[in-house]
C-alpha cells in the first residue's frame, strides 16, 4: 500500500501529467504564465513550481495544492490534474484489459 500511494504521489506530480494540464488549461496564453517563456518544458516547469501534492497523515489521500493570483485558476489547475490523473490511471487499466483479453484469446485459439 505505501508503494502504491508512493507512486501515486509521484504520477501527480509528473512532467508528462503536468504537461498534459498545461495544455487542457492553455497556459501559454495565461498572461500569469507569460514569463515562463518560450523554450520547451518551460512551462511545464513554471507549472510545477506552483503544485503542491502531499499526502493527509494516516489516509490514503492527497492534498493537491497550486499557487496563483487568480483562486479560479489555482482551483481549476488542481482539479484539472487531480481528474486527468484519474483519467490517465483508467487508460492504462482499460489499455492492460485490452491486452489481457487479447493474450487470453490468442491462448484459447492456440489450445483449440
Amino acid at each position: 500500500t505505501q508503494t502504491q500511494l508512493q507512486t501515486y504521489h509521484r504520477l501527480l506530480q509528473s512532467r508528462g501529467l503536468a504537461s498534459r494540464v498545461v495544455g487542457l488549461l492553455d497556459l501559454g496564453h495565461n498572461p500569469e504564465f507569460a514569463r515562463a517563456g518560450e523554450r520547451p518544458g518551460q512551462l511545464t516547469d513554471a507549472f510545477l513550481d506552483r503544485l503542491q501534492v502531499e499526502p493527509v497523515r494516516n489516509t490514503r489521500l492527497v492534498k493537491i495544492s497550486f499557487r496563483s493570483r487568480n483562486p479560479e485558476l489555482a482551483a481549476k489547475a488542481a482539479n484539472t490534474l487531480a481528474e486527468e490523473a484519474i483519467a490517465q490511471q483508467l487508460d492504462e487499466k482499460k489499455a492492460a484489459g485490452r491486452y489481457a483479453t487479447g493474450f487470453l484469446a490468442t491462448q484459447v485459439n492456440d489450445a483449440r
